[in-house]
C-alpha cells in the first residue's frame, strides 16, 4: 500500500507480475503520480481486462497482459483444464468456471485446434484494439468446423 511504497527510495521502477492486488493501484498511482516510482512494469490488475484505467494514463508504465502465464508448460496446462471443462459443457455437465477455462484439444478431432487458437488469438487483439466491454460475440463458421462454432470456438473467443 502506500505506507509500504512510502518507505522506499525515490524513483524506484517496481515490476509486479506476481497477482493483482499485491500492491493497491492507488498506491501505485499515487507513486507515479509523485515521482516516488519512476517507471512501473506490471502484467495483473485488481480488475481485468484494465480498459480506461487511471494508470494506462502514465507514459512511464509498460503493460502487458499476463505474459507470465504465457510459458509453454503454462499454456499446456491451461489448454488441457479447459479443454476438459469446455467439452463439459458442450455435453451438459456443470463446470466450475465461466471464463478463462483452458481447452483440452486431444479428445477433440485434430483439424478444430488450429481454428479454437484462431479464435483465441482474435479475440485478444479485439480487446487490445477496443477498449469498450464486449457485449456480444457472433461467430458463423461453414463446414465440417461448423459443427464446433456454436460451443468450442465461442468459447475459445470468451475465454
Amino acid at each position: 500500500g502506500k505506507q509500504e511504497i512510502a518507505k522506499m527510495k525515490d524513483g524506484i521502477r517496481l515490476i509486479n507480475c506476481a497477482r493483482g492486488g499485491l500492491y493497491t493501484e492507488e498506491a501505485l498511482y499515487e507513486g507515479l503520480k509523485s515521482g516516488k516510482i519512476a517507471w512501473l512494469g506490471i502484467d495483473v490488475f485488481d480488475k481485468e481486462p484494465a480498459t480506461n484505467h487511471p494508470l494506462l494514463d502514465f507514459e512511464n508504465i509498460s503493460v502487458t497482459s499476463h505474459l507470465g502465464a504465457n510459458t509453454l508448460e503454462s499454456q499446456d496446462n491451461i489448454a488441457r483444464e479447459a479443454c476438459e471443462q469446455a467439452l463439459s459443457a458442450a455435453r451438459g455437465v456443470a463446470y466450475p468456471n465461466a471464463l478463462n477455462l483452458p481447452i483440452k484439444t486431444e479428445d477433440l478431432p485434430p483439424f478444430v485446434a488450429p481454428y479454437i487458437e484462431l479464435v483465441s488469438k482474435m479475440a485478444f487483439l479485439a480487446v487490445q484494439i477496443d477498449k469498450n466491454p464486449i457485449k456480444s460475440i457472433k461467430l458463423e463458421a461453414e463446414g465440417i468446423i461448423g459443427e464446433y462454432a456454436n460451443s468450442m470456438l465461442t468459447f475459445a473467443a470468451v475465454g
